[in-house]
């Protein structure tokens, strides 16, 4: 198949594709493989009849994901890609899964994969400094925020920057013996220019508050409030599920991952 497509006045994209056919050749299979090589494009933007059903047809979709966490994490990446925030360095971890999906589903996005917390918190540095714009680095909960300690120091200094976004337990688990829970919020210090530690994500928390947190964590990184650009930590304290999987709660069988898709509402 040859495979391409045409934007008209940023909104409208044409894609295009043909088959060679040849004796013997079966329409469906080769339908079949179009629409498999072709998936780059229809995987990543939606098919409307008219331009201006888009909206509607992006909050359908929202309010088809499996569970709050996939959710969250979903806007969150997508608040910060308005924002011209679209590299992201992954130092991936189970209870951060939530926010690697979401990068890693974005196409607007590039990530770029770091098994060492420190290392990658140097290389989110280099490469914030090299484009003038903040990076985002993802890390999981526990000693890996620690192992980032070094580079949010330089970068604070330097004025580079960064959106630190953490994810850790939710707060029932603090102070149990659990596994690589640790008390995170504050542990940067003086060295960012701002942190919050977000609540655990639920329909009780508007989404156009999730979408303020995100605008000022950014414009903090910037400096536009302090002139002083720099490291800004986001705390995500993130339940089961983290994979992004509905149905029954991991590990509760008897708890239900289900939401209320009007709370998508809130974001307006």
């Amino acid at each position: 198949a040859l495979r391409s497509c045409l934007v008209r006045n940023q909104k409208l994209l044409h894609v295009y594709a043909g088959a060679g056919i040849v004796p013997g050749s079966e329409p469906s299979e080769e339908y079949a493989e179009i629409s498999l090589k072709m998936q780059q494009f229809t995987q990543a933007f939606p098919v409307v009849d008219n331009v201006a059903e888009l909206p509607l047809v992006r909050l359908k979709a929202l309010k088809e994901l499996p569970n709050m966490n996939t959710l969250w994490s979903t806007i969150i990446v997508e608040e910060c890609v308005r924002n011209n925030v679209t590299n992201f360095v992954i130092c991936a971890g189970s209870r951060s899964t939530p926010l690697v999906v979401a990068v890693a589903r974005s196409p607007h996005t590039v990530a770029v994969v770091n098994h060492d917390e420190r290392s990658g918190a140097y290389y989110a540095l280099g490469w914030a400094k090299a484009t003038g714009k903040p990076v985002g680095i993802i890390v999981t909960s526990g000693t890996a925020v620690a192992n980032l300690v070094p580079a949010v120091v330089e970068a604070a200094q330097a004025q580079v920057p960064l959106l630190l976004f953490t994810a850790d337990r939710p707060s029932e688990l603090m102070d149990t013996g659990a596994n690589q829970t640790i008390r995170q919020p504050g542990m940067f210090r003086d060295y960012v220019r701002w942190e919050k530690d977000m609540p655990t994500p639920a329909t009780d928390y508007p989404l156009q508050a999730l979408l303020g947190d995100i605008d000022l964590a950014i414009g903090h990184s910037l400096g536009r409030l302090s002139g002083s650009p720099g490291p800004v930590q986001l705390n995500f304290r993130f339940r089961e599920n983290l994979a992004p999987d509905g149905g029954a709660v991991r590990g509760q069988p008897n708890s239900s991952s289900a939401w209320d898709p009007s709370y998508v509402d809130t974001a307006t």
